[in-house]
């Protein structure tokens, strides 16, 4: 049974890496918000197989958990705009080792906002061991000539994109805990669909793009003036790039559920970390066949310090 768990973590992981480093094309090509908007509104039609692995006990469920599912869904829009957008400055192997720091903010908010817990020296010793590999990544040259060059703005949008990504998370766990996990599932990635679309329509009925003084960090989300949309084939191309999350997904939601099951000797936190080294190693090299990003000693040395340090964390934190 543990062999099982392992293959179908490798598995989710290569898909996310998949379907992450497909659609960094469609980032750049485009923007953050719009990649994003066509990626999650395909996800209302093409993740209802969810709602049928929940059935109609696990729809209705979904009136107890109704307030944390609001809450993960304007989180996830926005940690999707930043992080995609991320992609037009950074190299696909560095913005996908940032978006596994969703536990390090975790503990980073445990330790200032809940009184009296103190943090384990060995939690130290995790958290700067992915500090380390940050400081190696932040002081490295990206020199491809697809990319823009204010790399600065790519961490910023990188680690904000994170900051409110694992924030969603958090209120996604919460109401998986309330409702059926599938049925959880289909309803946060639809409901950022849905909030992509509103802001669409508010953001062009008011055109906000053509308006001059819109800070850049805002400019993420309302687009440049001269900004297009997809064709009707490219946006058939984004929901398809993004569709490996839909297998992602239903086998992480199945096997991180059985992880809590006493008798099955394998825990969840091993389970992340597997999804999470199988996708740093799956996103390195499909970017550096497919965007010809390939990277120096000292970009893994980095990389590799955030994917171990991550995976301490997650197994014995």
């Amino acid at each position: 049974m543990t062999t099982e768990f392992f293959i179908l973590a490798a598995i989710a992981g290569f898909c996310y890496a998949l379907q992450g480093t497909l659609l960094s094309k469609y980032a750049r090509q485009f923007d953050g918000f719009t990649s994003s908007l066509f990626r999650n509104a395909s996800f209302i039609v093409t993740m209802v197989p969810l709602l049928f692995l929940a059935g109609i006990d696990g729809i209705v469920s979904l009136q107890y958990s109704w307030l944390y599912l609001l809450c993960s869904g304007i989180f996830g829009m926005i940690a999707l705009s930043l992080g995609f957008s991320a992609h037009k400055y950074l190299p696909v192997a560095i913005a996908n080792s940032i978006g596994q720091l969703s536990p390090l903010l975790l503990f980073l908010w445990t330790f200032v906002l809940i009184n009296g817990q103190v943090p384990s020296l060995q939690e130290f010793i995790f958290v700067g061991i992915v500090l380390f590999g940050l400081i190696i990544l932040n002081f490295s040259n990206y020199n491809f000539d697809h990319l823009d060059k204010n790399t600065s703005r790519g961490f910023l949008f990188a680690f904000l994109g994170i900051a409110f990504g694992s924030v969603g998370i958090v209120m996604m766990v919460k109401a998986s805990e309330i409702s059926d996990p599938f049925a959880v599932t289909y309803a946060w990635e639809a409901l950022i669909g849905l909030f992509f679309l509103l802001t669409y329509f508010l953001k062009t009925k008011y055109k906000l793009s053509e308006k001059e003084n819109i800070p850049e960090l805002i400019r993420v989300f309302v687009g440049k003036k001269d900004a297009k949309l997809p064709t009707k084939k490219e946006a058939l191309q984004i929901a398809l790039a993004a569709s490996p999350t839909i297998i992602a997904s239903t086998i992480l939601v199945s096997i991180m559920g059985a992880a809590l099951d006493p008798e099955v000797n394998i825990s969840p936190g091993t389970i992340s970390t597997i999804v999470s080294a199988v996708g740093a190693i799956t996103g390195m090299t499909l970017a550096w066949f497919l965007y010809k990003e390939k990277l120096s000693l000292h970009h893994f040395i980095g990389i590799f310090c955030i994917v171990v340090g991550i995976g301490l964390m997650r197994v014995f934190g």
